[in-house]
């Protein structure tokens, strides 16, 4: 008897001891299934958005359709950038998690304190989706494999994504650019990511020059560089200093390319030409990272929680800062910490709730006044 209990408990330890090995080996193998699904579906929508902007019956968007002011009369006025609030999407390109990977995620990365229940189960329409409803500022993680950029939330455990090539992600901003010209300004927010789900390095300074090519190649002109916003002025912190942000009517139709605070590389990447009259991205800094005020190159500075940062934001945003900052976070949507981020003046008011239509089941929806995607702060 004691050697049928011996063996019995023997088999259920061999049992427990393959789930992991299975469960791992159930979320690469569909990792590596989806990496040629998602590929080649970002090839056919490329295809197909080439013949909607080739067709006869294609017409181009309104901006004044999202705006919650007469768009003409404050482009008159002379509005500048750091004075628009702007509904943006956080991890813009992100579809819904697999099964599989959110058993992994809510059984073994919860437990580790790395993730919160259900946290990746959330998802996007296309780019295009959401340009089309007046979404100008979106997120997009990258990393390097293989010698290409690619675009996902975690390597291997949750990289469903609408592009997985960045390059192609990138070409279709700019088909949609060129589509609707004289569009408000696109932000687009790059946050370095490791090519491991856990640990692992994060893209060199090497790796964010050859990023900065991918930009100036899939843009040309389109992209509003650090070195051409300054203009005259010698360093962000005289621009600040100066109340010079661009007039709204002299970015309409451009793009800028923001690098997202990296304790790894942001220091190494602004240090390639702290004049930043060099690099394509304009470095976002942290709020709990530095004395922004003391830098020189600060421009763009995440304060990603609003309530906690009530009186942070608004004094910012009077040094002439364009702000981050998140409107819900995942699953969570408190109506606190929506009205704390709009309310604090921050430019850029990201959210995982925009309009959208057949992805998840939430009746809320992170609409600016009357229903708009921008307004004035």
């Amino acid at each position: 008897m004691l050697k049928r209990m011996l063996k019995c408990l023997l088999v259920a330890l061999a049992v427990l001891a393959m789930v992991p090995v299975v469960l791992v080996g159930s979320i690469v193998g569909e990792a590596l299934v989806n990496r040629s699904r998602y590929a080649r579906a970002q090839i056919r929508h490329m295809e197909q958005l080439e013949r909607h902007y080739a067709s006869p019956g294609f017409t181009p968007v309104r901006e004044q359709d999202f705006t919650a002011f007469d768009l003409e009369r404050a482009l008159e006025r002379g509005v500048k950038l750091n004075e628009m609030q702007f509904l943006a999407t956080h991890n813009s390109y992100k579809l819904p998690i697999s099964p599989v990977a959110n058993f992994f995620s809510n059984n073994v990365l919860l437990r580790m304190g790395l993730t919160y229940r259900d946290e990746f189960l959330y998802g996007f329409e296309t780019l295009t989706q959401q340009l089309d409803r007046g979404i100008r500022s979106i997120e997009l993680d990258v990393m390097r494999q293989r010698g290409s950029f690619r675009c996902g939330h975690m390597a291997i455990v949750d990289m469903n994504s609408s592009i997985p090539d960045l390059a192609l992600g990138l070409r279709e901003i700019k088909m949609w650019s060129d589509a609707n010209p004289g569009h408000l300004p696109i932000t687009i927010l790059i946050e370095n990511k490791t090519n491991m789900p856990i640990g692992g390095p994060y893209m060199s300074v090497d790796d964010l020059l050859d990023l900065d090519k991918l930009l100036l190649q899939a843009f040309g002109e389109t992209l509003l560089t650090p070195g051409e916003l300054l203009g005259g002025f010698e360093s962000f912190a005289a621009l600040r200093e100066g109340d010079a942000w661009p007039p709204l009517r002299e970015v309409m139709g451009r793009v800028l390319a923001l690098y997202h605070f990296n304790g790894a590389t942001t220091w190494d990447y602004i240090a390639l030409d702290p004049s930043l009259r060099s690099q394509a991205m304009f470095p976002v800094l942290s709020n709990s990272a530095v004395r922004y005020e003391e830098v020189d190159a600060a421009s763009f500075i995440l304060c990603n929680h609003p309530v906690d940062l009530a009186e942070v934001i608004p004094a910012l945003v009077e040094r002439n800062m364009i702000i981050r900052t998140r409107l819900d976070m995942y699953l969570r949507h408190p109506p606190e910490r929506f009205h704390a981020g709009v309310n604090s003046g921050a430019q850029l008011l990201s959210t995982d709730y925009p309009p959208r239509d057949g992805i998840g089941q939430n009746d809320y929806t992170a609409w600016l006044e009357g229903e708009f995607t921008v307004k004035l702060r």
